[in-house]
């Protein structure tokens, strides 16, 4: 256990040292808030704070590193604020008695549009900081993905066999490395197929076990055709 992560255990149930912290990662905070909402948000920055000790409070070394995991729960709790503000925009148009009924609906439809887009782009931003981490090229990401279609639908497959396997799971998450022999009993590929392919098996199985609502969309499918 590394040091960050004994400091985090000791916090946990123990207010005094979470408002320590808090204070130590202070500079992480507000970051997260202005990179999220373009200013010092008193209001999210609460959230952001808030989030931080539900961080540490559920933080596990199988999560991987701390600042990465605090930062996700907060940008999460804070996305979910400003759905809220915007549903309530939403609904400030609709209540609206001065405009008449075709201006509701293209109001309404330029919104969700807006709204849509902007998801979009978090979610692809979130995913590509993910890779990242992981230590993907981000800037040739395309590198990585197979040119035929049925390895590619081979390489689903298997993704989605290691994040619902939770044993295989936990073995990635901890070690970072594909466990291809494993890997290889469960799904019935062959270990040579495993290895050739684990940098775009690694990275399907980070878009699935994460929460990558537009990068899921993308995958689809994903059986078993014996390659």
């Amino acid at each position: 256990m590394d040091s960050l992560s004994a400091q985090v255990y000791l916090c946990k149930g123990d207010n005094n040292r979470k408002s320590e912290m808090l204070e130590q990662y202070k500079p992480l905070i507000n970051r997260t808030v202005i990179n999220k909402c373009g200013n010092m948000d008193e209001d999210i920055l609460q959230i952001a704070r808030i989030a931080f000790c539900e961080a540490v409070e559920k933080y596990s070394e199988i999560k991987g590193g701390f600042v990465r995991f605090a930062e996700l729960v907060m940008v999460n709790r804070i996305n979910d604020e400003l759905r809220k503000r915007y549903y309530k925009i939403e609904e400030a148009i609709w209540e609206e008695e001065m405009i008449n009924d075709v201006q509701v609906s293209e109001a309404q439809e330029s919104f969700q549009q807006s709204q849509r887009k902007q998801e979009c782009r978090e979610n692809i931003t979130e995913f590509f900081r993910e890779l990242r981490y992981w230590g993907f090229q981000i800037d040739n990401i395309e590198k990585y993905c197979p040119k035929h279609q049925d390895t590619r639908e081979n390489c689903i497959y298997a993704a989605r066999i290691l994040q619902q396997d939770e044993v295989l799971k936990e073995i990635l998450l901890r070690n970072r490395k594909l466990p291809v022999r494993k890997l290889s009993v469960q799904t019935k590929l062959k270990v040579r197929f495993l290895e050739k392919h684990s940098k775009y098996i690694t990275l399907l199985f980070i878009a699935l076990n994460g929460d990558f609502n537009v990068i899921h969309e993308y995958i689809g499918g994903g059986s078993y055709n014996g390659e």
